[in-house]
């Protein structure tokens, strides 16, 4: 009897496989919000990556504990101490050799689901030339392997201790970078062998992920496997068992081997046989169970992949979703959470106002949307220029600009480059503002965009002729002693950054559908930003720097707070000081615009109240237009 065949050869219809079509619906639906960036397909925080990384975990919990062995096991030294280089360039190599030889051991369902996802891939970015690294090694590497090197327990093995843990980061950093393709920092001379072991293995980790989604070799091997099981276990070399008993015998792993038919030795007491997608039908209730199973050679049912209740409409954010670990939602859910109404205004607004670059004479590139443009109505004006969060990018303030664009005001959204110091980004700053041939401005910044602005106004008073905060704060100490490694900032893979941030985003029930809405774009704002874009961000945050050393220029009368009643993630000690710091603000009654219920977010949850404030400020301040 044939033990697998492949997908495409079975030809079944769907009713032979009942729930297959919810999968595509989910594949679908991950297309759809990636919005034609294929970079955006597979983020940390989908429901798709959630559904794989589960089927990862469930089925593939021997294939991945072999793959980590050397690394976890309990002959591994990473726990004794700081690894050196060398070493950490030997666990890495490590796992991309188990991952080759253990190739036809890796889970049958995890394997012909990244082959479909990456079949519809392909269709919906024919231009792509990235495929294999956004699909496969973003499935394997980033939302799997990577996390369990900062979380070994994951698998079952020895959680981290405080000496473990960087070695573990810095593994993740070097199989991120190597599926890249993309060289460490040239300027420290001990990332020379790190980037001669990038260049090296970038090709085989290519290879091999081609291979993986290929299931068909799987099939010919485990029948050529269970033919010669007698002259199999006839054969001595050294045995690697795992808990579910299969038991691997490695031959020499060969570089640059590309066969799919090279001989692995499997002694597998159960083979599986097929595949099948279950649903409970309750016709009569609102929600619905979804679960996977997979059936071995006899027959019976054995494992089921993962279940969960869809929820219901009230709450049909994907943030709500993800935090449930839901990979599934009901047909009526899905174009209200890809057409959220922030996504649907963003696409609005991107239709009518381009993104633009411009290069400052120190090699810093600015990007920014610029709305209202020069008119008769507020020629001579200074503009209004938005700064954004640790978290936030440009278009976050997308509503502002289009609300205030129709009063004929002029609003600048920026999106600031990398840089790695207060007084770095405040001279590159300048430099941007007389690019664009700006004399004065009104700033609106929010959390780090608000801080920077202070900063920048202690340094060139005369720019800055009023300012807009929200989120503000005067003193980064807070923030440098909860933060994971300031100094190593600039080195953490990109996981384990975004990670870091979405731990610390609003938690517990939301009061509205608005707040929760904005935290769903929120992420999927984080999701668009590199790794050197979140680590110069969280180190302007985090440097340490004394608050009565500087003062903002400007008087407290030209000053507006936009906050919050209620408890915001940033300590109120904080948001306290900032009081204290312009006392007159706070006392003039129309300078502190409170808002009830606006959480972090109040330029997306209560956008037209933040608007409206703004307006009130500009008109206030010079800003008058008839």
């Amino acid at each position: 009897m044939a033990v697998i065949t492949q997908l495409d050869e079975r030809q079944r219809s769907q009713s032979d496989i009942p729930r297959l079509h919810e999968f595509e619906s989910a594949v679908r639906m991950e297309i759809l919000s990636a919005n034609g960036q294929e970079e955006m397909f597979l983020r940390s925080s989908s429901g798709l990556s959630a559904l794989l990384k589960d089927l990862g975990h469930q089925h593939g919990r021997a294939y991945f504990r072999y793959v980590l062995r050397e690394v976890f096991g309990d002959m591994s030294l990473i726990y004794d101490g700081t690894a050196t280089p060398d070493q950490i360039l030997a666990f890495a190599k490590s796992i991309f050799r188990r991952m080759a030889k253990a190739i036809h051991f890796a889970p049958l369902l995890l394997r012909a689901c990244s082959h479909f996802v990456l079949t519809e891939f392909k269709k919906a970015f024919p231009e792509s030339t990235q495929e294999t690294e956004i699909v496969v090694g973003g499935l394997l590497f980033l939302r799997i392997i990577c996390p369990a090197l900062v979380k070994p327990e994951m698998f079952g093995f020895k959680p981290h201790n405080a000496r473990s843990l960087s070695t573990g980061v810095q593994i993740a950093k070097i199989l991120q970078h190597t599926l890249r393709g993309t060289p460490l920092n040239d300027s420290y001379p001990e990332f020379v062998k790190a980037n001669e072991f990038i260049g090296t293995y970038k090709p085989f980790v290519i290879t091999f992920l081609g291979r993986f989604p290929h299931i068909g070799s799987a099939a010919a091997y485990a029948a050529t496997a269970d033919s010669n099981s007698k002259a199999i276990t006839t054969r001595g070399q050294r045995q690697a068992r795992e808990n579910r008993g299969n038991t691997l015998h490695n031959p020499s792993w060969e570089l640059g081997s590309s066969s799919t038919t090279s001989e692995w030795e499997v002694t597998a007491p159960q083979k599986l046989r097929g595949m099948s997608w279950t649903a409970d039908e309750m016709v009569n209730k609102p929600k619905r169970k979804f679960s996977v199973k997979f059936w071995n050679r006899s027959g019976a049912s054995s494992i089921a992949t993962w279940s969960g209740t869809t929820p219901s409409p009230g709450v049909c954010s994907r943030f709500c979703c993800r935090q449930r670990s839901i990979a599934y939602y009901p047909a009526q859910l899905r174009q209200a959470m890809i057409d959220s109404p922030f996504a649907a205004s963003e696409r609005a607004f991107l239709q009518q106002v381009p993104r633009q670059r411009i290069t400052t004479y120190d090699g810093n590139t600015w990007e920014y949307y610029d709305s209202g443009k020069h008119s008769k109505k507020n020629h001579g004006l200074p503009p209004l220029v938005c700064l954004p969060d640790t978290t936030g990018t440009a278009r976050c303030f997308h509503l502002q600009m289009t609300e205030l664009a129709a009063k004929g005001y002029r609003v600048i959204a920026v999106q600031h480059p990398v840089a790695w110091s207060h007084e770095e980004w405040i001279h590159s700053f300048d430099r941007f503002l007389n690019a664009m041939n700006i004399q004065e401005i009104h700033v609106y910044g929010v959390g780090l965009g608000a801080y920077l602005a202070q900063r920048y106004s202690a340094m060139y008073p005369n720019r800055i002729v009023s300012m807009i905060m929200t989120q503000a704060f005067a003193d980064t100490s807070s923030f440098a002693e909860n933060a994971p490694y300031p100094k190593m900032l600039s080195m953490l893979p990109e996981f384990y950054l975004k990670k870091y941030i979405l731990e610390r985003f609003p938690k517990g029930p939301q009061r509205s559908t608005d707040l929760v809405e904005a935290i769903d774009y929120m992420v999927d704002q984080l999701e668009t930003m590199s790794q050197k874009e979140l680590a110069s961000r969280m180190t302007l945050n985090c440097l340490s720097c004394d608050p009565n050393s500087w003062k903002v220029a400007i008087s407290d009368d030209k000053i507006t707070f936009i906050d919050t009643y209620g408890e915001t993630t940033l300590p109120r000690s904080v948001r306290e000081q900032m009081l204290e710091r312009h006392p007159k603000a706070k006392q003039v009654g129309n300078r502190m615009a409170m808002l009830k219920g606006a959480a972090d977010f109040p330029f997306l949850s209560h956008h037209e109240e933040v608007s409206m404030h703004l307006h009130v400020h500009l008109r206030a301040h010079g800003a008058f237009i008839a």
